[in-house]
């Protein structure tokens, strides 16, 4: 059940991410890096259950990081992904994908930051780290079996 939380979280932030990267078009560079989300929220959801004792000002810091972290991977699918269409954006971006992949982290982390996406981001990630912390891990505890035996005293009496 826990891989199943991550992957319908990967496929909100994915969709979001890619609403958000895309100005809405949904692209091929935003739906490839949205199809790869879930991929990504399985390695953040294992990482995060590493987390899962600290106190709460521990909590928010892990879940502002693991943000960036998750933004970053998101980030070089589509930079990898994302095509040069024209003359001007070929000279703008560079023409190697992994380039194109680390300056889209830069330009995707800026636009987090300087613009204002973090405020609302952020509680988004610690809700879902909350989720995905509380959720139960499918170990559950049974009662213990009657064994139909009764306690008796010293003196033999039933109790």
């Amino acid at each position: 059940m826990f891989l199943i939380i991550c992957l319908a979280s990967g496929s909100v932030w994915g969709l979001l991410g890619a609403y958000m990267v895309t100005d809405g078009r949904f692209d091929r560079a935003g739906l490839v890096a949205a199809a790869v989300s879930p991929g990504i929220a399985i390695i953040m959801g294992v990482a995060a259950k590493r987390f899962a004792g600290l106190r709460w000002i521990g909590r928010g810091v892990y879940t502002l990081i693991a943000l960036f972290v998750a933004t970053a991977l998101f980030s070089i699918v589509v930079g990898v992904m994302w095509p040069a269409t024209s003359v001007a954006a070929a000279q703008a971006t560079p023409t190697n994908p992994f380039a194109r992949a680390i300056t889209m982290v830069g330009i995707v982390w800026m636009g987090m930051a300087f613009g204002g996406d973090v405020s609302w981001l952020w509680p988004l990630s610690l809700v879902n780290h909350l989720l995905i912390w509380n959720w139960p891990s499918g170990a559950k505890t049974r009662a213990p079996k009657t064994l139909g035996l009764t306690a008796t005293g010293a003196d033999g009496a039933r109790q």
